[in-house]
């Protein structure tokens, strides 16, 4: 018997909950652990794994290089010293990879489902994760559970209290909503018909089916069907199998009701993590296009859920918001949506100032230069924007030039305090101006193309 002896610096700037995140490294196991001046940690002997290649403070933040902290040391016994792995629920896509960084520390064990709560899961945009758990965690009884991303969009894992899912319909930011039947793991060797046999449990069926009927419409005997499939690891065996599966899983359970395409009720069942399957029914519209199917109205048109993501990120709305690249006006409707008063929008193409005009009356729409906005200095509470990227929409001429004039402008024209967020792949080095103060930057993937939100608060 012997015991792996590991040191981490943790930065608890004498916060008690020092122990709690401790043990958040710990891998279940026999942990017992002593601060450099001999007190107790508080270390319990089960725990998750958190992203720990970054130092992380107690607020949930990343703590800055040289933060002063405390060294706890941990005595882990040989039969669990192997277990101390990063658990695979937190690995994901280079585009969630803010999930690490980000989901909220009251993230709880997802295989212990909480008493009298509805097991769910929300889709969201690549690069989205984070922000759709800061939504969540604003809502009353959500409590968050995993995150992940299956290759397609990312995914968000929570319950919600009895008397609760009625918060969620006010959600703008997610793809889409699922209850969830039941989740499972995979190994080498398993195959699909196992696979959805335990994710289409009867009890867990049940309570989603109850979900599906209250947010839906009531069930009847006969429904048609169809079953939705993503897989990570498609060496092993094809979406197509697992769907397959699934199909025939929910035929032997409800053999009254039919495949079809397009279905009153969609299936779905995704590998989120490696290794890691969800399955659950979408309680959106089954009507409507699917999030891998959609289509924009016009080319580069924005997503609507990325566009309320880009809203909610500019605060709480004041008297003016302005998108000096508005397209067809996605963003300037989230925008009136969210309760912003007055609202914005110029664009250089006479054809997308028409189309804004059409399909968002509420807002004032001018045809103009992006770098050369006819408004007073300092007289824009905020400015939300796509700026042109890709291939069809590349500025004219030297980006970096035009680029340049743009945010030049947006400083101009926005008050201190005022808040800029906007969607641009990349910013060269000494094109930022020295106004606006870069407060975050993520990766973002939209429908075929990679690009980047930028947050900055005017100086």
């Amino acid at each position: 018997m012997f015991q792996v002896m590991i040191g981490l610096v943790v930065h608890s700037q004498g916060d008690p909950r020092v122990g709690q995140h401790i043990a958040e490294l710990l891998a279940p196991g026999q942990g017992r652990a002593a601060n450099v001046d001999g007190s107790a940690a508080g270390i319990q002997p089960e725990g998750h794994w958190v992203n720990h290649r970054r130092s992380i403070r107690p607020d949930g933040r990343q703590a800055a290089q040289g933060m002063p902290g405390k060294v706890g040391v941990l005595g882990i016994g040989e039969d669990h010293a192997s277990s101390l792995q990063p658990q695979p629920w937190l690995r994901s896509s280079p585009y969630s990879e803010r999930v690490n960084r980000d989901t909220p520390r009251r993230v709880e064990r997802p295989d212990r489902p909480r008493p009298g709560t509805t097991r769910m899961f929300a889709t969201a945009v690549p690069g989205m994760a984070a922000l759709v758990t800061a939504d969540l965690e604003q809502l009353p009884g959500v409590h968050l559970t995993d995150a992940g991303f299956d290759g397609g969009s990312d995914l968000v894992l929570f319950d919600v209290d009895r008397g609760h899912r009625v918060h969620l319909q006010g959600l703008r930011t997610i793809e889409d909503l699922f209850a969830e039947t039941g989740r499972t793991t995979r190994s080498d060797g398993d195959l699909p018909p196992g696979i959805a046999s335990r994710a289409w449990p009867p009890d867990g069926v049940e309570k989603a089916l109850s979900a599906w009927s209250a947010e839906v419409r009531p069930l009847s005997r006969t429904m048609t069907y169809q079953v939705i499939a993503r897989v990570l690891q498609k060496r092993s065996f094809p979406p197509a199998e697992l769907r397959k599966a699934l199909g025939q899983v929910i035929a032997r359970d409800k053999p009254r009701w039919n495949l079809a395409s397009p279905a009153q009720l969609e299936a779905w069942i995704t590998e989120y993590q490696p290794g890691r399957l969800i399955a659950g029914v979408r309680l959106s519209d089954a009507s409507a296009p699917r999030p891998d199917s959609q289509k924009a109205a016009r080319p580069g048109t924005l997503p609507p859920t990325v566009a309320a993501a880009l809203v909610g990120l500019a605060g709480e709305p004041g008297d003016v918001l302005l998108d000096p690249c508005c397209g067809s006006g996605t963003i300037l409707g989230e925008a009136l949506a969210a309760g912003w008063p007055a609202v914005q929008g110029i664009d250089i193409d006479p054809e997308a100032v028409q189309a804004a005009r059409r399909s968002v009356p509420g807002a004032g729409v001018l045809e103009g230069d992006a770098r050369s906005v006819d408004l007073p200095g300092e007289t824009v509470d905020a400015i939300v924007s796509n700026l042109p990227f890709g291939p069809e929409y590349e500025a004219k001429g030297d980006m970096r030039i035009w680029l340049t004039g743009v945010l030049n402008e947006m400083a101009r024209v926005t008050r201190p305090g005022g808040r800029v967020v906007f969607l641009v792949p990349s910013i060269p080095n000494n094109v930022m101006p020295r106004d606006l103060e870069l407060r975050r930057k993520e990766p973002l993937r939209l429908p075929g193309l990679k690009t980047r939100l930028w947050v900055c608060d005017r100086r």
